[in-house]
């Protein structure tokens, strides 16, 4: 028990002693004992700073769909599925093929059909997030997507345009391409009006 006595002790004078003794210099005693009392305060608040923050982009998605006429939901569900759709095709094609999986093409088809790659998930990911630039980008990618296909495919489809016939492949890429065209100024108009929808929301450092 004396032993133990003796540890407390110097347990306690160890605490008490200045913080120069520790290799801290003097003139830090306050302030930074004042900044450590202050670490958690600040890990709290940022903590409810990212909830916060979280909590408005789930209100400001809500907002942008929840309210939205049923056509505006269901064009929008088309094009995700749809370029989903083009971006699992030109994966699977560069997977199997390689660098040189569209080798029958010229050689700015064949970069465009690899970039692809790129813009079909980035115009997904813009019309999920009720961007109103996703409309327009897909339009673009869809008109060059059907032109580069066109050029790739029409002597063949001029020989044998039944053999197009078919769900596959050139048909439901110019379908597809010809409704975003059509719905991509609607669309865009439809989720313009979701920036009054944002504002009404409070920002994380006004909602901390």
């Amino acid at each position: 028990m004396a032993n133990v006595s003796q540890d407390e002790d110097a347990a306690d004078s160890a605490y008490d002693r200045p913080l120069d003794q520790f290799g801290l210099p003097e003139h830090m005693s306050d302030e930074g004992c004042s900044t450590i009392r202050q670490i958690p305060a600040r890990a709290i608040k940022f903590d409810a700073w990212f909830k916060a923050g979280v909590r408005g982009r789930a209100r400001v998605t809500a907002m942008r769909w929840g309210d939205r006429p049923v056509w505006v939901r269901c064009t929008a569900a088309v094009y995700v599925v749809g370029f989903l759709e083009g971006t699992g095709a030109h994966g699977y094609f560069l997977a199997t093929g390689g660098i040189g999986a569209y080798g029958y093409a010229p050689l700015p088809v064949q970069l465009l059909f690899h970039g692809l790659l790129l813009l079909d998930p980035l115009a997904a990911l813009m019309i999920i997030r009720a961007r109103p630039g996703g409309p327009l980008l897909a339009a673009v990618v869809m008109l060059a997507d059907v032109v580069g296909n066109c050029n790739v495919a029409w002597s063949a489809v001029m020989t044998h345009p039944t053999a197009f016939l078919r769900p596959i492949g050139l048909l439901p890429i110019t379908l597809f391409g010809i409704f975003v065209l059509l719905t991509a100024l609607p669309l865009r108009r439809a989720l313009a009006s979701s920036g009054d929808a944002e504002a009404c929301v409070p920002s994380p450092a006004e909602a901390g």
